[in-house]
């Protein structure tokens, strides 16, 4: 009799090896992180549109709308062949809605000859995930053996010649005008369908993500300088700062009413401060408790990050006392803090909280300055800052003066209007993409040492300061967003009497607005004009 036919066993060699635009499904690199001991690495997943894939001609085979069902992502094993087990701890597959769909410790399950594997997906299909849903592979790694967050570990690629790419691949099986494909193949009748592992390359260089909600207001956390006074067990300088938590009425905003930032926690604390006090200082005590600090520089900024906080969300009214004591070595300067990227001689900060798993990121930070201390001046533009008047969204129109006898006060009215149609994105000069800038303060070219009092409509709890030159106003936070600004002088006052700095007697004030289009690069917008129509400054 015949001999028996023996089955041929599958290998890797047997799928059909395809690379973009073969398959929908492609994978990308999102965002890296540490928090909580963790160094976390998420990878997006997501479907391309049919149209923008041809199906693969060199064998047999319908890889376009192919299912996935395992991932593999490429370590660089010749430097952890014997340590992946310790370096990649834990794994999250987590889907568009936040549920977790496939989670674990990583182990030897997790090992391919690439470098890691991740299975068991239950054959997911490109039409489940709409444009604009994506799947996330958040990897975490044990920090003590890796903890950069700016290039994944995983050497050079097997795929292409160029730098700073690294390899995967992912694999599932054939499908055919919606059907799965199974069994014997009507091609290699000896063989089951083969399956499709696409590969692919992603790029390993990060790119910095500010898509939390960084408007002050939205939080219930505003910062205060104290005062400086002698560390008793250190004998060095000790600058005390305060963290007041007060009542969210409701946010400003809406840009995203998944994170609601009224109630967040506080993760990390980052102060802005002169670089001379970088590695001098000798320790800091939060709300009583001595807390991790890190430096940072970004070439233009210094800061100390206070980190792995994970204070919980707090009353309103709750006092939290921030105590940085200096090192006997620390310079004597007049301030902890670096003049901040509006010239401002308030410190400025950023608290975060709300950390994300699927996004690596924190949804809150809350951007702000702190309340002036004693030696304001006058607002002064960075030399990079774009003060063209037509790259902005918004104008500064004043309004009225009133005069209220009973009180022998003056009341002006300014109107600050937000039009995005007036703003010229389409100019080559706009470069710093202010027609999107946010307002962090307004300085105004009037008698400052005049005002009393000022208020916003809708509030926004602005700060104000008298200088030289004229007026500062802080703390008023937002984006896309006009308002109402009044002002409070004493006596009986007019325009003319109160400008200062322009060249006519009629309605206008000088001014410069702050903010810029991204938080990881503030300052960079200050529109400069005169509120009043034709006249410049």
């Amino acid at each position: 009799p015949p001999s028996p036919i023996i089955p041929i066993e599958r290998t890797e060699c047997d799928c059909i090896s395809v690379f973009v635009p073969n398959t929908r499904w492609r994978l990308v690199y999102r965002n890296s992180g540490i928090n909580n001991g963790v160094n976390y690495w998420g990878f997006a997943i997501f479907a391309v549109p049919a149209e923008e894939c041809a199906e693969v001609t060199y064998k047999p085979g319908f890889c376009c709308d192919a299912t996935l069902d395992y991932i593999n992502l490429a370590l660089d094993m010749s430097v952890y062949n014997e340590t992946y087990l310790n370096l990649a701890k834990t794994y999250q597959l987590i889907q568009p809605d936040g549920t977790v769909l496939q989670a674990g410790v990583v182990g030897t399950a997790e090992y391919s000859l690439m470098g890691l594997i991740f299975r068991n997906f239950g054959s997911l299909q490109p039409d489940m995930y709409p444009a604009g849903q994506e799947l996330v592979l958040v990897l975490g790694l044990d920090p003590a053996i890796y903890n950069s967050t700016t290039s994944f570990p995983c050497g050079q690629s097997q795929f292409v010649d160029e730098p700073f790419l690294c390899d995967y691949a992912l694999h599932g099986q054939q499908v055919k005008d919606g059907v799965i494909l199974t069994g014997p193949s009507p091609t290699y009748s000896r063989e089951a369908y083969s399956e499709c592992c696409p590969n692919g390359v992603y790029p390993n260089l990060p790119e910095i993500l500010c898509g939390c909600n960084d408007d002050k207001l939205d939080s219930p956390f505003r910062m205060n300088v104290r005062d400086t006074t002698v560390n008793v067990d250190t004998n060095t300088p000790q600058w005390n700062l305060r963290i007041n938590v007060v009542t969210v009425e409701m946010p400003l905003r809406d840009d995203n009413p998944n994170v609601n930032c009224t109630n967040m926690d506080l993760d990390k604390l980052r102060l802005y401060i002169r670089p001379e006090y970088v590695d001098q200082v000798a320790s800091v005590d939060f709300f009583n408790t001595f807390v991790t600090y890190v430096f940072g520089t970004d070439g233009i900024q210094t800061w100390i990050d206070l980190v792995d906080l994970n204070f919980p969300a707090q009353v309103a009214g709750t006092v939290l006392d921030l105590k940085i004591t200096m090192s006997p070595s620390a310079p004597s300067l007049a301030s902890i803090c670096v003049p901040n990227s509006v010239g401002t001689a308030e410190c400025e900060y950023v608290i975060y909280g709300e950390w994300s798993i699927p996004l690596i990121d924190y949804q809150c930070c809350a951007h702000g300055f702190s309340d002036p201390d004693a030696f304001p001046t006058e607002l002064v533009p960075s030399p990079m800052c774009d003060m063209n008047v037509m790259h902005s969204p918004y104008t500064v129109d004043f309004q009225n003066i009133s005069y209220n006898s009973a009180l022998g006060q003056s009341i002006l009215t300014f109107d600050i209007a937000y039009s995005a149609s007036s703003c010229d994105a389409l100019d080559p000069t706009n470069t710093h993409d202010c027609c999107d800038h946010d307002i962090k303060a307004i300085f105004l070219g009037m008698d400052g040492s005049q005002v009393t009092a000022i208020q916003t409509i809708p509030p926004l709890s602005p700060a104000f300061a008298a200088v030289s030159g004229g007026l500062n106003i802080t703390g008023v936070f937002g984006q896309s967003l006009g308002f109402s600004l009044q002002l409070t002088v004493s006596g009986q006052q007019t325009v003319p009497g109160l400008s200062t700095g322009v060249s006519f007697q009629g309605d206008g004030f000088r001014y410069r607005l702050y903010g810029s289009s991204d938080l990881c690069r503030p300052g960079e917008c200050c529109p400069s004009y005169v509120t009043g129509d034709g006249f410049s400054i």
